[in-house]
């Protein structure tokens, strides 16, 4: 037998996840197409929430047609967008859904349109809810 002692609390994780850092670098230049495009957020994500539908790219205005693939790293804290049928010299736009959520099922609240990502923004409660 074993047994063991735990205490809970009425507090719940509403912080949604926020994203740190990009890649490739908003407005980069000469991005090989080799590159990595990546996200990673400020907490877990859930692997799940982790799709096409919530993780798009775009081109010239228009979803991106050509084969891709999405994920999220082992430790959950980054997405990342695989594709290797991305043309020389033309722009594409990586685009976040709130489709995506924490372990705690907290939605990220894209902060901008028109598929312009930003991060860091602090948002003080009530958060947005999900819109899925």
């Amino acid at each position: 037998s074993y047994s063991w002692l735990f205490k809970t609390t009425a507090e719940i994780d509403t912080v949604p996840p926020l994203v740190t850092a990009l890649s490739p670098s908003p407005g980069a230049g000469n991005v090989s197409r080799l590159t990595p495009i990546q996200a990673t957020f400020s907490k877990q994500v859930r692997s799940a929430s982790v799709t096409a539908d919530s993780f798009k790219l775009f081109f010239g205005g228009q979803p991106f047609l050509g084969n891709y693939r999405v994920g999220v790293n082992e430790a959950r804290t980054s997405a990342w967008l695989e594709t290797p049928n991305l043309a020389t010299g033309l722009s594409y736009t990586p685009f976040l859904t709130s489709q995506i959520q924490d372990t705690r099922q907290n939605c990220y609240f894209p902060c901008a349109v028109n598929g312009t990502a930003c991060f860091g923004a602090r948002w003080n409660p009530p958060y947005p809810s999900c819109r899925l």
